[in-house]
């Protein structure tokens, strides 16, 4: 698959997305100004090459401009050290300044923890089970 940046996107549900990353294991959709939704595929497997793939449109996508982002993990089965530690240290370079991580089962769960509490991220990173209260806890910084 062809890594794209769409915009102004139909969403399903009827909505407007102002952009829309496309690569081999994620959609990516800004759903409001300066915030991003990371969604993975089903079964999807992270690496780092995949991890800095992603974070290149993305700011590509937002021309440098500082940007969040709700990681929806809850369909990511694997994730290499490697891509970790990249999302860890490389974010801040990128601009994007605050991520949620969106959990719903054990793996999720256990993934997110390991990357917060191992990893060390260097931007506010926070873990949880519902989107409107990581959306809550983003906008505290916008």
């Amino acid at each position: 698959m062809t890594n794209t940046i769409e915009k102004d996107y139909q969403l399903q549900n009827g909505s407007l997305a102002r952009k829309v990353i496309h690569t081999d294991i994620a959609v990516a959709r800004e759903i409001e100004s300066n915030l991003l939704m990371v969604e993975y595929l089903p079964n999807a497997s992270e690496t780092e090459n995949s991890a800095r793939e992603m974070f290149e449109l993305c700011s590509e996508g937002f021309n440098g401009k500082p940007w969040s982002v709700l990681i929806d993990i809850r369909n990511l089965i694997s994730i290499t050290k490697e891509a970790r530690a990249f999302y860890a240290k490389q974010p801040a370079r990128y601009n994007c300044r605050r991520a949620a991580l969106l959990v719903n089962s054990y793996l999720s769960m256990l993934t997110a923890n390991i990357f917060m509490w191992f990893d060390q991220p260097a931007i506010p990173t926070r873990m949880f089970t519902s989107e409107a209260n990581a959306l809550q806890w983003i906008h505290q910084s916008i």
